[in-house]
């Protein structure tokens, strides 16, 4: 077999061995920082005085809401506990 023998591409048009091409930087490399959609909805919350919690009252309430949606209760079962006279 000769080299003018080996087609140079795989049936389906892929090349038979890697291209590899420079990259003009480094790879990776940041090209900048900027605020997250987070941290810009954080910020404008701080800036009106809203509790980082809201739309909950506060921490404790915002783990039992946690909980409640993470626990396999049922809707159904969530909504009876909520309506308890507690």
């Amino acid at each position: 077999v000769t080299i003018e023998d080996v087609p140079e591409c795989e049936e389906g048009g892929l090349p038979r061995k890697a291209w590899v091409e420079d990259f003009p930087s480094s790879a990776g490399e940041p090209v900048g920082t900027a605020e997250t959609t987070f941290e810009r909805l954080r910020r404008e919350k701080e800036e009106v005085g809203d509790s980082p919690w809201a739309p909950f009252e506060d921490e404790e309430e915002w783990q039992l809401a946690h909980w409640l949606v993470t626990s396999g209760l049922t809707q159904t079962n969530i909504e009876k506990y909520l309506k308890l006279n507690i």
